[in-house]
């Protein structure tokens, strides 16, 4: 794979390839890297893995002072998110690992978040969720069809939450057709950077239980991810309200989070996996040059 000569200075920094019910992300750990990066490097590299079948999203791992790290998250579209829910899963379980703790403070962009362990899960609160603002007027003047529109969910990341249309809950659309319908929606919030599309396709139950079933189109790579965290409570919080109280599971093609709500607030838990490490340069000579338009493939992994 070809990459730009700039990121080869990264290229001795130790990272790592992992995913959390198939949200796959590329690591960068940077807490005993001493020199500061040029934010347009890290951009870049964000760009590149991206681009692959082995990561959505680049995350970058910092020590912090008063938690035990800090982490940020940077899509295809080189612009860094508030939050990620896998993601935080994913690291705490990579700290806990490391440090043999099952409790966690972490910081994102968001502000302060907890993780703690749960057998071979991991647990982490999500804060500030809330109602968005939705312009019908505004919508309305666009290509896509408002009245699929469930309603919009800030839960770390804004989410706009749709059912589908005709066809797709009983005749599951392809990854193509999903992406094809639900780009248009990405921007019709008129929000920097966009939203997040999650469709509930299904309501529950389910084989082990009430539960439900969502895709959804993730905006910092303009595509379908396996999973998403923060999608799955901003579904649960739009069908139940956000003063729900009591456990759900919600399912996506890559696995299932287990969604709470109590005393203690929102919290989704999962099991991440870890599947190589090494350092930045050998894991992107790892990756081919593009990734394939296919439905959803399985990489075989390792526990974290």
């Amino acid at each position: 794979m070809e990459i730009s000569q700039e990121i080869l200075w990264l290229s001795n920094i130790p990272a790592e390839l992992g995913h959390t019910n198939y949200n796959k992300f590329f690591l960068l750990d940077l807490r005993n890297y001493s020199h500061p990066l040029n934010e347009s490097l890290i951009a870049k590299l964000a760009e590149t893995v991206c681009a692959t079948p082995f990561a959505d999203d680049l995350l970058i791992l910092e020590d912090a002072n008063s938690t035990d790290a800090s982490f940020r998250v940077i899509g295809m579209d080189q612009r860094e998110a508030d939050f990620c829910g896998n993601g935080a899963i994913y690291i705490a379980a990579k700290l806990g690992s490391e440090t043999n703790s099952k409790s966690l403070r972490m910081h994102s962009r968001n502000g302060l978040y907890t993780a703690t362990k749960l057998n071979d899960h991991w647990l982490t609160h999500v804060d500030k969720i809330e109602t968005l603002d939705i312009d019908l007027d505004k919508i309305n003047k666009l290509n896509v069809d408002s009245s699929l529109i469930v309603g919009a969910i800030w839960a770390g990341e804004p989410h706009l939450i749709l059912k589908p249309p005709k066809g797709f809950k009983n005749n599951t659309p392809s990854q193509k057709e999903f992406e094809a319908f639900s780009a248009p929606y990405r921007d019709c919030l008129g929000m920097s950077g966009g939203v997040n599309v999650t469709m509930i396709m299904d309501e529950g139950p389910d084989k082990s239980g009430s539960g439900i079933q969502i895709r959804t189109f993730e905006r910092g790579v303009s595509r379908q991810t396996a999973s998403c965290g923060s999608g799955a409570i901003a579904a649960a919080a739009t069908l139940l309200g956000l003063d729900w109280n009591g456990s759900i599971k919600v399912s996506s093609p890559g696995g299932s989070h287990q969604i709470q709500n109590a005393m203690n607030g929102w919290t989704l838990s999962a099991k991440p996996h870890q599947i190589v490490t090494g350092k930045c340069g050998e894991l992107i000579d790892l990756s081919p040059l593009s990734r394939p338009k296919t439905d959803h493939e399985s990489v075989s992994s390792s526990d974290t």
